[in-house]
């Protein structure tokens, strides 16, 4: 008979967890099925928490059962109504003393239980904001991560949050107020409420801001040349050849039908305005803000034995950018934890005459009101009142980059590389390399192992050998000292045989080649396309760019045939391949590239720079974030356009001097003292032109709303500063990708190609790594140190399989045990049969002619030796 007895099963925290699972759930936005608006402004949340907490909701949702409603809500702040759903989801929230009123009166509008006296509970009386405690400063020696969440509005006014969002040294683009300058360190306070620990209570960080270092900025670049356009041999080989009103207020609220889609992030797709109310930037999104500056210091640590100065030259010969001495190239960089600092704020007028003061003298006047350039274009000498506060849809939203929610909390190296070269780029290389093995080997009776086919293990290992090149910088090696012990040691033969490492090279193909006939005219390009389309797909996807981003010009050396390389003679390799890449402006990641295939390139009637900064860019479109660029991109048509839907991106970079658009009168003069600034505005956009030198013009371009800021410490505009801090991140991509690089000769393209993007997987790689250490507080491996352990975790899988191949070499085998770290099996070599006689053998060393017969054998060859060639040895020396 079945016992009566029952056990009762509790669950300790389970309040605590159902209120962080919902909590996490929204700020995720996953299974969101309602959205509220207000203001402009889109919050998404759960009906089965809004009806819980609210009578309200719940009679409205109860009566209208939409899939997904949209409330709109009237006379409703956002601020308030986002105040309200933390409360909701996490039972507190800390509001500002003089937005109480506005939090009480929407809550008891809508009804929320807990901040009303009509609901069942304990006490009706709203719960004080527990007041926020101050730390200290924070220390130079720790890094901590910084979390903040910023929300940013494409069509409405910007929010009242503390968080202040500030360029240095710039007038704001969000805010009609800017503070003013400071002539020396000071500290400021960033404090977000969001960010609330268990008790309710706001973070607070204190960081030092140091003074804003000299740059200067840029003369025209170079047209690229093109050389031999007509040839088309990719494939030859070789030497190692991306309407009902609810409740007792009808006025206050509207709803409709949803009929769009919400994607994995939480961003409204479909529905709403144009269709544009699915970006990021409308929900509440989680940034982690780290100090890039050490990232740099990290990635950058095994390059402190390349000279600077070549450095330096490459840049000063690309940009022609020098400080007062001619004679050195700053490119120090923004601390990302700077620009989100809460300070106060002063009048627009007041913060410029603040920072202009002791410069006036560096502004140069002219008497017109309108000056006009070639094409007629007109500019005002005197910048309109109506335009300190840009447009809803462009603000400033000062954040920094950093991994997407897949690749955070990733530490181990092997696993963040295969984000990016996952196994459908390797699946889609032994595809296409094992057909051009058999084609190799067709006329062959027997297939040696050095001609097999090849599988994902080895070509992960393969890989692997590369990228320990690239971090002992052995690419320059031959393969003959590669694979020599007495030159490279041991590691690159336990991995594969010289022989076939050869041959995986002469046959690495990522296309099928019956079809690049019918789609080589329109695609140059399609010997690789594919695996470069996967790989800059997952870059694109792996990280979320910071507010700044840099597209510039990468030139990737090869001097074989090819049909679209070109000669830029100011570039270190001079000859090769150009990729126009935009990478993020503080950590140097690179986020999207392109290759340039000359006049085959489809520009959809678009120059060319317009057409690349447009495609590049599409993945931040409508992010409100600033692009810089040089002169070869940068136009004033352009720069009017991405301000204007869908793009909704600012622009600042150097204009070439022949622009139609540049007015005459703010070209070279010798009237003008040298030093002197002169701007131009027409509207958004402002047009500095700067004399540096005797000689020497330069002018620039921003569509950031700037002002006539004169920097006190350089005497430069605030937009040429600007410029130089933030113009050289593709540069030093270049610069890091060729430090530790994978290169090797070949006469074949796409091979170079190949190497190229295994580079940039590298970096960005060790990009990710170094931020997913920063957030845990652990210290990162150097670069080098990180790519040596990457190379070991690819080869190991395939060394594992290669030990156990009965017909390996014996010194081979015993090279790869050592690397494995496995112990020498000589127990069952060593252990006497007693039950078996020995046979007396001849010795193996000595003479026929003495005829020396013994029983003693090698442990390991089994040869016969005789008492005067025996060694005695331990297990330990033996092993």
């Amino acid at each position: 008979m079945a016992s009566d007895e029952q056990f009762s099963l509790c669950w300790n925290n389970f309040h605590a967890n159902m209120s962080a699972g919902f909590h996490g759930l929204l700020s995720r936005g996953d299974l969101v099925d309602v959205t509220l608006a207000a203001e402009g402004r889109l919050l998404q949340a759960h009906k089965l928490v809004l009806s819980v907490c609210s009578p309200y909701f719940q009679e409205m949702f109860k009566m209208n059962p939409t899939q997904h409603p949209i409330v709109f809500l009237k006379d409703v702040s956002h601020s308030a109504l986002r105040d309200l759903l933390q409360f909701m989801y996490q039972g507190e929230v800390n509001v500002k003393q003089e937005e109480l009123a506005s939090f009480i009166s929407t809550a008891e509008q809508l009804q929320v239980k807990g901040l009303t006296g009509n609901q069942n509970e304990e006490s009706s009386t709203p719960s004080k904001p527990k007041p926020t405690s101050r730390p200290g400063p924070r220390s130079s020696q720790q890094r901590q991560s910084v979390m903040t969440k910023l929300e940013t509005d494409l069509d409405s006014k910007p929010s009242t949050t503390p968080v202040a969002v500030k360029r240095p040294n710039r007038p704001s683009i969000a805010s009609n107020n800017s503070s003013s300058s400071q002539s020396g360190p000071a500290k400021r306070k960033c404090v977000d409420p969001l960010e609330a620990g268990p008790s309710g209570s706001a973070k607070e960080e204190f960081v030092t801001i140091p003074d804003e270092d000299e740059n200067n900025a840029v003369a025209p670049k170079m047209e690229p040349e093109f050389v031999n356009e007509s040839m088309w041999d990719d494939d030859d080989d070789g030497a190692n050849n991306e309407e009902t009103n609810f409740g007792e207020d009808d006025s206050n609220m509207e709803m409709t039908a949803f009929d769009g889609s919400t994607t994995g992030d939480g961003n409204i797709t479909g529905g709403g305005e144009g269709g544009a109310v699915g970006d990021a930037q409308d929900m509440n999104i989680t940034f982690e803000i780290l100090k890039n500056d050490d990232i740099l210091v990290i990635l950058n640590a095994e390059d402190d034995q390349v000279e600077l100065a070549s450095e330096d030259e490459d840049s000063q010969a690309e940009d022609n950018v020098l400080n007062d001495d001619d004679t050195n190239y700053i490119t120090d960089e923004i601390d990302p934890l700077q620009d989100l600092t809460n300070t106060e704020t002063e009048s627009h007028s007041e913060s410029i005459s603040t920072h202009i003061s002791g410069n006036l003298d560096q502004i140069y006047h002219v008497p017109d009101n309108i000056l006009r350039g070639k094409n007629g274009h007109e500019w005002l000498t005197k910048k309109d009142q109506t335009c300190h506060i840009m447009t809803p849809a462009i603000k400033e939203t000062r954040k920094s980059g950093g991994p997407s929610r897949m690749c955070k909390n990733i530490f181990d190296p092997v696993q963040i590389f295969n984000l990016f070269i996952t196994d459908e780029i390797v699946s889609e290389i032994v595809k296409w390399t094992n057909v051009e093995m058999s084609s190799k080997r067709q006329n062959k009776r027997k297939i040696s192992a050095t001609e097999r086919d090849t599988t994902n293990l080895e070509i992960r290992a393969f890989i692997g050998i590369l990228v320990l090149t690239a971090a002992m910088k052995d690419n320059h090696l031959s393969v003959n000292e590669l694979f020599d012990p007495t030159f490279s040691g041991t590691r690159y033969i336990s991995v594969m045989s010289k022989q076939r490492f050869e041959f995986l090279i002469s046959c690495l193909r990522m296309d099928d080649k019956s079809l690049r006939p019918a789609l080589r005219p329109n695609d140059p390009f399609i010997p690789i396309r594919n695996v470069w389309d996967l790989f800059i797909k997952q870059c694109r996807m792996n990280y979320v760019p910071g507010s700044e981003v840099t597209i510039d010009e990468q030139l990737l050396g090869f001097r074989g045939k090819c049909p679209f390389k070109i000669h830029i003679p100011n570039k270190a390799v001079k000859y090769g391949i150009k990729f126009p890449m935009m990478c993020d402006a503080t950590t140097r990641y690179m986020i999207d590239a392109d290759p340039y295939i000359g006049s085959r390139t489809n520009t959809e009637g678009m120059p060319l720079g317009e057409y690349y900064v447009k495609k590049l860019s599409s993945s931040i479109h409508g992010s409100n974030r600033n692009v810089t660029c040089d002169n070869w991109f940068i136009s004033v048509p352009l720069a009017k356009d991405l301000i204007e839907k869908p793009y909704k991106l600012t622009i600042v970079g150097a204009i070439r001097s022949d622009k139609l658009e540049i007015p005459e009168k703010m070209k070279h003069s010798r009237a003008r003292p040298v030093g002197s600034s002169m701007s131009a505005y027409d509207g958004s956009l402002t047009l500095v032109s700067y004399k540096q030198s005797s000689s020497k013009m330069i002018y620039l371009l921003s569509s950031c709303d700037e002002s006539k800021m004169i920097n006190n410490s350089s005497g430069k505009p605030d937009i040429l500063n600007f410029y130089n801090q933030t113009k050289t991140a593709v540069d030093s991509c270049d610069r890091m990708c060729s430090i530790m690089s994978c290169s090797r000769k070949t006469n074949r393209w796409p091979t170079a190609v190949f190497y190229g993007i295994l580079n940039m997987a590298f970096l960005n790689s060790a990009i990710i790594y170094v931020h997913n250490m920063f957030n845990m507080n652990q210290k990162p491996l150097s670069r080098r140190e990180f790519m040596k352990q990457l190379s070991a975790d690819l080869v190991k899988p395939w060394m594992e399989t290669r030990v156990e191949v009965t017909t390996l070499k014996r010194s081979v085998r015993d090279h790869i045990n050592q690397i494995l770290d496995k112990p020498l099996c000589l127990a069952n070599n060593i252990t006497e049969d007693e039950s078996e006689p020995k046979k007396r053998k001849y010795c193996s060393f000595c003479s026929y002619k003495k005829k020396r017969m013994s029983k003693l054998i090698c442990c390991k060859c089994k040869k016969s030796v005789c008492g005067e060639h025996k060694v005695n040895l331990c297990l330990d020396c033996l092993k």
